[in-house]
């Protein structure tokens, strides 16, 4: 394919990197609020109490949610299986980038365009675990008062946006699969 064909599918594709951005920029608001909890003085005139029980479960459907986090990604977002998927799925384009893409570039980017949509969907997935990970940490920091454990839930949460970074080099592999 050609320069332009490349450019246009960078441009859509870059609306992937403006959500991750959004996504990991209300997570490092949530960590900075903790922060602002923990050395503001909030818990040193409260003194918040958790059952052991219920900190243990909050653990484990955060495990849970790390775990699923590495089943998408190893399972959903592989390119082969996503350009598969694109295949057989009929996707509404609406109107926008993706729909002008398609009718200017015809076959080849109607298949692109719907392995970029379930792309983002799996993403959005992902992304919202993530997030719903570094939540239940703060909802744990919140109610004991365990800054460690929340600092913990941050690295897992972080990490997780990490390695889920939306890099036009799996759309270059999926281009390869065409």
């Amino acid at each position: 394919m050609n320069q332009e064909f490349y450019n246009k599918l960078r441009h859509i594709h870059r609306v992937n990197r403006v959500l991750w951005t959004a996504l990991l920029s209300g997570m490092s608001i949530l960590v900075l609020t903790a922060v602002l909890f923990k050395f503001g003085g909030f818990f040193q005139t409260v003194s918040p109490t958790v059952d052991s029980k219920a900190d243990n479960v909050i653990l484990l459907v955060t495990l849970a949610l790390l775990f699923t986090v590495f089943y998408l990604k190893r399972h959903y977002l592989i390119p082969a299986k996503m350009v598969a998927r694109a295949h057989k799925k009929e996707i509404s384009y609406g109107s926008g980038d993706i729909a002008d893409f398609v009718a200017e570039f015809g076959d080849k980017a109607s298949v692109i365009a719907r392995t970029l949509i379930i792309m983002r969907r799996y993403f959005m997935l992902v992304w919202s675990v993530a997030n719903v990970i570094l939540l239940l940490g703060f909802i744990v920091f919140i109610a004991a008062g365990q800054f460690q454990t929340f600092l913990i839930y941050t690295v897992i949460s972080a990490y997780s946006m990490i390695i889920n970074f939306p890099s036009f080099k799996i759309i270059e592999q999926c281009m390869a699969v065409l």
